[in-house]
């Protein structure tokens, strides 16, 4: 019987390893016709990056052909009787093409639609359309120009067909002569090939499955769509909700509220100093002297703070840490369900701070010290830019990990200043700390020291301001110290009971503090609204930075500012002292928070409504613009005048 078992499970694996080579082929050949057909586009890439591009697809080819072909392992997986084994073949065939096809056919056929988005075809075809738009009507013409693709898939399809009668119609389960050996053998594979389809599904051994936003990590932002396959990003697309087009204005009109195009600040030279941000987990507003409140948890920020221009209204535009850190390294905020770097957008080309200040000559590196792979931080890094990633892994002593997140935030801290000695000069990097993440611990030597409040999060918060303490004092005499701009700000707010702090307004306000050690950025405290978007181009500002560029964000120290954020349902709109919201349509309540913290009288359409229609104007211009720019994947200054921003609503 166990020879049986045996005979059994070899049968069916080689023809399931058969099928498997022939569709990664197949993913092979269209990946390499889609790359001939946009050579131009691809031209730049060296033979190194090519080897690492194609490397890197094959894991999203992997995954895709998990989804393809699931069900025909699983049916080719049921024992059957001789007599029946034909038709039981030819239905595995059926499924086997079918799935393989439709796969197929989103390769060959998305390689038209990509010269209109470029970007990789999602399920956002779904919710094109309307009268301006009628995808039906417009498909005649669109084979018609592209009939060659329909002659290359038939191609394909025929070869399809080939390999199946080959393969599938010619499989025959090995002669059984024990039912139950036959039988266990057949419930083995089943378990045997599940596994390893869920392996490919999941991109292997990857801390969280494999998403579009990981191709970040084998490819530049321009070169993306060549590692991704259009199975994959549109399998994906559809558990992620498509972002609403928002039509409000004419270009022009809309132009006159905001605008992501930015330029050269006048009069001004760009001073090439190093660059670190810092960006501090979970630090509300409400824990430092911000706030005003009788105590503060973070006595080292604080003192920084009176050394530093300190933005004393500002806001985060989301409430995860996959919102934060794109909003103030990119200036791509959240504005949508979810997060943009685990959207279907997420491969779409753009330029954060890293990409702007690497064609400044700049070395870049971003710090974590987390599990490498967590949030996916490591791929946007990549992808934004940064020539290296540090995280635990780098890290590289155990002896330092806290059992939770990844390495304790003093020690990671110290580990990032001997790096940043070792750097050449000018450099920019990103840190992002964890200790003040749930479940809030601090290391055994200072729970006596650091006991917070009723609030657990703020003895974590007390831990985190002392290693930014011991972080400083150990770099303040380094050389390379005076020459860097250092900009510490949150990635987003952390949990609190305080009536204000825990509602729409309060539970988004952040410390933002840009410290110059040689104090040509003056120390000041200004009053403007600041959100985390608005980080990149008013940090550009304040270098003088020089080159025309793309930013979803505010030099507030240039424009009118404002912050935005997406939650239940509705753009909230923070701008001076008033918080508008607004549902896509219709603005929803308008308050005054600096007379009502407590947002409990709306004062929409009422007497002292003389904030709401400008307001609403301008967060209109800017959801006009967010939308239009991200689902058309055109978030580069060189877009300005190459697209209008008129689709749907």
């Amino acid at each position: 019987m166990v020879k049986e078992i045996a005979g059994t499970v070899a049968s069916r694996s080689r023809l399931f390893l058969h099928t498997s080579v022939f569709v990664l082929s197949l993913f092979l050949a269209s990946r390499i016709f889609f790359h001939i057909y946009y050579h131009n586009s691809f031209s730049h890439i060296s033979f190194r990056e090519l080897l690492r591009i194609y490397t890197g697809g094959t894991y999203f080819d992997l995954s895709a052909l998990a989804v393809q072909n699931v069900l025909f392992i699983i049916w080719m997986c049921i024992p059957v009787n001789p007599s029946w084994q034909k038709t039981h073949n030819r239905i595995g065939l059926l499924f086997f093409a079918v799935f393989n096809g439709l796969g197929l056919a989103l390769n060959i056929f998305d390689i038209a639609f990509f010269d209109f988005s470029h970007k990789r075809l999602t399920a956002e075809i779904f919710h094109f359309g309307g009268a301006e738009d009628n995808f039906l009507a417009l498909a005649p013409a669109f084979f018609k120009s592209y009939w060659y693709l329909i002659v290359v898939f038939i191609g394909f399809v025929l070869i399809i067909r080939y390999f199946s009668r080959r393969y599938i119609m010619n499989y025959r389960s090995v002669p059984h002569h024990h039912k139950l050996g036959w039988i266990t053998g057949s419930i083995l594979t089943l378990v045997l090939w599940m596994g390893l389809m869920l392996l490919n599904f999941r991109g292997w051994l990857a801390l969280i499955p494999i998403d579009v936003t990981d191709a970040g990590k084998y490819a530049t932002a321009r070169n993306i769509p060549l590692v991704l396959n259009t199975p994959f990003t549109f399998a994906k697309s559809l558990g992620h909700h498509s972002m609403p087009q928002h039509h409000y204005f004419s270009d022009q009109e809309a132009a006159k509220h905001f605008s992501p195009y930015h330029n050269a600040v006048a009069g001004s030279h760009f001073n090439r100093k190093n660059v670190v941000v810092i960006a501090l987990e979970s630090f509300s507003k409400e824990f430092t002297a911000l706030s005003g409140k009788q105590q503060s948890f973070t006595p080292f920020l604080d003192s920084l703070s009176k050394e530093s221009l300190v933005f004393t209204q500002a806001w985060a535009n989301g409430k995860q840490s996959i919102q934060g850190i794109p909003a103030i390294l990119a200036s791509v905020p959240s504005v949508m369900d979810g997060a943009f770097i685990s959207s279907q957008y997420s491969g779409n080309d753009y330029r954060a701070l890293a990409s702007l200040l690497d064609a400044e000559q700049y070395y870049t590196a971003f710090f974590h010290g987390a599990n490498n792979g967590s949030f996916n931080l490591d791929a946007f890094a990549s992808q934004a830019g940064y020539h290296d990633y540090f995280g635990r892994k780098e890290y590289n002593n155990e002896a330092d990990y806290d059992g939770n997140w990844g390495i304790w935030d003093e020690a990671f801290l110290q580990f990032a200043g001997k790096k940043m000695s070792g750097f050449p000069q000018p450099f920019h990097t990103a840190i992002f700390t964890l200790s003040s993440h749930h479940p809030f611990s601090v290391p055994q030597k200072y729970k006596a020291q650091f006991r917070g409040s009723d609030n657990p999060i703020t003895k974590a918060v007390q831990y985190t301001d002392h290693s930014l303490r011991v972080f400083f004092n150990s770099i303040r005499n380094l050389p390379w110290f005076q020459n860097t701009i250092f900009v510490l700000t949150a990635d987003h707010t952390g949990m609190s009971s305080d009536p204000f702090y825990s509602n729409l307004a309060g539970q988004y306000q952040i410390p933002v503090i840009i410290y110059d050690p040689s104090q040509q950025i003056k120390k000041e405290a200004d009053t403007a609204t600041l959100a985390q978007c608005d980080v990149m181009p008013t940090l550009l500002g304040l270098m003088g930075y020089q080159k025309p560029y793309f930013a979803l964000g505010n030099n507030v120290k240039q424009r009118a500012s404002f912050a935005v954020y997406y939650t239940n349902e509705s753009y909230n709109m923070a701008q001076g002292d008033y918080l508008l919201s607004f549902n896509g349509y219709i603005s929803l309540s308008l308050y005054n928070i600096r007379q009502d913290s407590l947002l409990q009288h709306n004062l929409l359409h009422g007497p002292r409504d003389t904030a709401g229609p400008a307001m609403e104007q301008t967060l209109k211009a800017y959801l006009q613009y967010y939308s239009g720019s991200i689902r058309a994947n055109k978030m580069l200054y060189a877009n300005s005048q190459a697209w209008p921003l008129k689709r749907g609503r």
